[in-house]
């Protein structure tokens, strides 16, 4: 992905909206990777100062719906616009 495609990507969304990069890290704790994409609002629910679970909507309807998750366990997550790289 470029510079001109990210920007493109971003410009798709509120400025406002957080943004959560996945990562994976080998066993020196570095991670670098070329990114490949942007996924669209998702859901955000933080662990700690640097590390969370993200969900899309659609997995949470889910959760609520046939698995009958209570809507109470997803209400602290907050909107977030995720950057992934290649695996």
């Amino acid at each position: 992905m470029t510079v001109g495609d990210l920007i493109d990507d971003l410009n798709k969304f509120d400025r406002d909206v957080e943004v959560i990069c996945a990562h994976q890290k080998d066993s020196e704790g570095n991670s670098y990777s070329p990114l490949e994409g942007v996924d669209g609002l998702c859901k955000y629910n933080p662990h700690n100062a640097w590390t969370g679970q993200v969900m899309t909507q659609e997995d949470i309807d889910y959760l609520i719906q046939d698995c009958d998750e209570s809507p109470e366990r997803f209400s602290s997550m907050y909107d977030v616009v995720v950057l992934y790289p290649i695996l």
